[in-house]
């Protein structure tokens, strides 16, 4: 059996400076394959971000190891860490596209730019970029366009295509289509998952939308302040939770009715739970 793409083992992640940093990882540790689409979800604070960005040696790590293919990015010297991330090998969607494209770049100009970064031929450059755009469902013709002249959907699409372009092993998506209308949402999550059987890609899915993650995740991890509480396919986990945090979740998603599935006496038990320290 071939090693997983990411392995994270026992990380411990501080943010903070000084006496006031505080633990927010306490020994995580999490896999996904080549191919894989995990979803992470927890409650807001819970450490999804952190994990995520520690994976890109954007934090400094306590201890523990991440592994990406056969490099462990906890042991990449700081001077080296930028060109690591030149390489692509993993890279990053985020949230909110508006915030993440350079409003002053064209929408071929912000995909270009890390292709221009790495001293491409501009006739590649270019040639990867149209490639891109098309990639992901779009007409070239967006591609001269600011992104305030974009909708929503078309500047994810174009934030997965800067992504896709420098030709990544893993796809880190943090809550890529919450700041999404309904139908933006499932063609982008249509399109993400098409591309893991095109690209061979690992995703790890960020999300808090339960309905998201079942829509596109192989397999979940549950963050509950900083620990892994349970983990399994998707299926298991969402239909026959175990972790009264995950019940919790569960539960108060919303049905068709617009209520959770659990009636508000439940739900109190579970956070009475939560709150004497359920391990």
């Amino acid at each position: 059996m071939s090693e997983p793409l990411l392995r994270v083992r026992d990380l411990r992640v501080s943010l903070g400076h000084g006496r006031a940093r505080t633990e927010i990882l306490h020994g995580v540790s999490a896999t996904v394959e080549r191919g894989e689409i995990v979803g992470l979800i927890g409650e807001t604070g819970s450490g999804k971000t952190t994990l995520a960005r520690s994976v890109l040696g954007l934090n400094r790590v306590d201890s523990g190891s991440i592994e990406l293919g056969n490099t462990d990015v906890t042991l990449i010297p700081p001077r080296r860490l930028r060109a690591f991330r030149a390489e692509g090998r993993a890279q990053y969607v985020f949230q909110d596209p508006l915030q993440s494209l350079d409003p002053a770049l064209t929408a071929a100009e912000s995909i270009a730019e890390g292709l221009r970064v790495r001293g491409l031929p501009a006739a590649e450059v270019d040639a990867a970029v149209r490639d891109g755009i098309e990639l992901v469902g779009l007409d070239e013709a967006l591609g001269s366009r600011l992104p305030a002249e974009l909708s929503g959907g078309q500047r994810q699409r174009i934030a997965i295509a800067r992504a896709l372009v420098l030709e990544p092993d893993l796809l880190i998506c943090d809550e890529p289509v919450s700041a999404l209308d309904a139908t933006n949402r499932i063609q982008v999550l249509e399109l993400l998952a098409g591309l893991r059987s095109v690209r061979d890609l690992g995703m790890l899915f960020i999300s808090h939308d339960l309905g998201s993650v079942a829509g596109i995740t192989d397999r979940i991890i549950v963050l509950y302040r900083g620990t892994v509480v349970e983990e399994g396919p998707t299926a298991e986990v969402l239909v026959a939770p175990r972790h009264p945090y995950t019940q919790l979740l569960v539960g108060s998603a919303p049905t068709l009715a617009g209520e959770g599935s659990i009636d508000r006496e439940k739900r109190a038990e579970l956070r009475a739970l939560l709150a004497a320290g359920t391990p």
